[in-house]
């Protein structure tokens, strides 16, 4: 063998080597993002299940939640105190409805995860306090999530 031919086996096999590493370098990127993935749901549930075990663990609280969902006709009106005890919830709450929005945008979170919380994000839009309340925090949010929420306002009132 001269070393022409040589050359054109250490070509061959360079070749080879080459796109065998753009497989496996493929193949670590697509784990590494399932990784996110399963990180950043893990994340949302955790969020949801802090602020559900926030509400539960103080009565007031509990009981102010609880009004803020009640069906349309049977709602009473909240309190001054009521609605201060809300306001860190909603912020909670919106925080995290906002990273499963863009998190669902760049393909991090689950679909069935992103419609469980687009169902209760329009639950929540649904209480006239939580629409006050977004009146006046909403610019604290994303460009984006503001148009979402704004569209989900308006549709619910059609």
């Amino acid at each position: 063998m001269d070393i022409m031919e040589l050359g054109a086996v250490g070509e061959l096999v360079g070749g080879v080597a080459v796109v065998g590493s753009l497989l496996y370098v493929g193949l670590q990127v697509r784990q590494s993002r399932k990784e996110v993935e399963t990180s950043n749901n893990q994340a949302q549930a955790d969020a949801h299940a802090a602020y559900l075990i926030a509400i539960s663990a103080d009565p007031a609280l509990s009981h102010a939640f609880r009004k803020l969902f009640r069906e349309k006709n049977e709602r009473e009106p909240l309190t001054g105190e009521e609605e201060e005890r809300l306001v860190p919830i909603l912020h909670a709450a919106f925080t995290q409805f906002q990273m499963a929005f863009y998190g669902h945008e760049e393909g991090f979170i689950r679909q069935d995860w992103r419609d469980h919380l687009a169902g209760a994000l329009a639950g929540w839009l649904d209480a006239p306090f939580v629409q006050r309340w977004w009146a006046e925090q909403g610019d604290f949010y994303g460009p984006a999530f503001r148009d979402h929420v704004r569209r989900q306002i308006e549709s619910s009132g059609e």
